[in-house]
């Protein structure tokens, strides 16, 4: 029998002994006093154990626990201990990667970014972490798959945990800026007869510009990630450079020019009184050929040759000038070299003081209309049989100026194109 019972059985006695009479009375009241107690005692022990029991399994919740875990597109990044905590690592990240209020207020998760319940088992309770700490893993497995993307083998993992080569969350902030920015000038290249080759002048001065851009720069985990210009306005317009480079050739240019073109003939025979470059030629109309392709008319003869031009010392003789000598005539090359058509055939001698020298004659000027476009149309000409190559030997060692690769050169004319 419960003691509850017990109590009620006693109650039921208390007062038939009332009703019997007064000497019940105090027997009533020492039984009333009996019930009390042991009805508060047996309440007690029963709410006792009940609390123990609900703190016990409270307890077990506790220890035992069902974390929350924070998921990028469906990928388990980081548990933690409660849903609220789980909200704050997003702003934790946005507050790592964001200045200022207004930015972290703007930035947006480029992922899809959940809390979700773990199911029990499926953890372990080391693996929970506070917000700081599952801001701080993520912050780390973002640049372990930055690191990865810029190194070698980028294909691979970047460690152990399955980090690959994108960010397993970006946070992305989108910020519209407005700046002034710098307009280059241009440069524009005239070219000139009125100056000599090689001389550039600048006749207007180059100065920057400036523009007003508005762009919307987008800025993810914190680094520039691209932008899209909104607007732009100029606000001052850039002035271009203009220069003047000269394309007018130097007697010293146009002789240079002239014995490489007379080269392509090494090896022509000579004919007594002949004008062929190619078939049959004679000292004098070698010069007066070669001249004449540039429109300057020289007498064949080599006695009348003497008085074409200006005359120049020999000291002072530069390259296409006359070497005269008693009944023959040579054009000079530079370093008492001297291409010429003598008894046999075109060729080149090394030492023009062979023979005495009666005089040199200078027959380019400055004034006159010889110009390089006329000199590439003459390059596109074929060498003979067997002169390229001691064309290349014997000009190798002059440094002309003028001195252009051979090998092009021939390509050129084989081709019939431009230079």
């Amino acid at each position: 029998m419960t003691s509850a019972k017990k109590g009620k059985l006693q109650i039921r006695d208390c007062i038939r002994g009332i009703i019997k009479g007064r000497e019940g009375q105090f027997s009533l009241l020492l039984s009333c006093i009996f019930i009390t107690a042991v009805t508060l005692v047996t309440v007690s022990v029963y709410d006792v154990t009940e609390v123990r029991a609900s703190a016990g399994e409270y307890s077990s919740r506790i220890m035992q626990g069902q974390p929350w875990v924070v998921k990028s597109d469906g990928r388990p990044l980081a548990y933690v201990e409660s849903e609220e905590a789980g909200k704050q690592v997003l702003l934790g990240l946005k507050m790592e990667y964001c200045d200022g209020l207004v930015s972290q207020q703007e930035a947006e998760p480029g992922n899809l970014v959940t809390v979700e319940k773990v199911p029990a088992g499926v953890y372990s309770r080391k693996e929970v972490l506070d917000t700081s700490a599952a801001v701080k893993k993520i912050v780390g497995m973002n640049k372990a798959a930055a690191g990865s993307k810029t190194s070698a083998d980028s294909t691979e993992k970047a460690d152990g945990n399955g980090i690959d080569t994108e960010p397993p969350l970006t946070i992305e902030l989108n910020k519209v800026i407005e700046e002034d920015q710098p307009i280059e000038h241009k440069t524009k290249v005239i070219k000139t007869d009125k100056l000599a080759r090689g001389k550039k002048e600048v006749r207007t001065e180059g100065e920057d510009g400036t523009k007003h851009v508005v762009s919307d720069v987008l800025m993810e985990n914190g680094k520039y990630a691209g932008s899209k210009v909104l607007d732009t306005k100029v606000t001052e317009k850039a002035v271009t450079k203009v220069v003047y480079e000269g394309t007018k050739l130097t007697t010293s240019d146009k002789g240079e020019l002239l014995v490489q073109y007379a080269t392509r003939f090494l090896g022509t025979k000579y004919v007594l009184g002949g004008a062929d470059e190619r078939n049959g030629i004679d000292c004098s109309g070698f010069t007066m050929r070669m001249y004449g392709k540039l429109g300057i008319e020289l007498p064949h003869y080599s006695y009348d040759q003497e008085h074409c031009g200006t005359e120049v010392k020999y000291e002072d003789a530069q390259p296409g000038d006359l070497i005269l000598y008693p009944g023959h005539v040579g054009i000079y090359m530079g370093k008492n070299m001297m291409i010429h058509a003598t008894p046999g055939e075109v060729k080149i001698t090394d030492d023009c003081r062979y023979r005495e020298i009666t005089c040199v004659r200078r027959i380019f000027t400055d004034d006159d209309n010889v110009t390089q476009d006329m000199f590439d149309e003459l390059f596109k000409e074929e060498y003979n049989e067997g002169a390229e190559e001691l064309a290349k030997e014997k000009l190798s060692g002059l440094d002309y100026f003028t001195m252009k690769n051979l090998d092009e050169q021939t390509d050129d004319a084989g081709s019939g194109e431009n230079e």
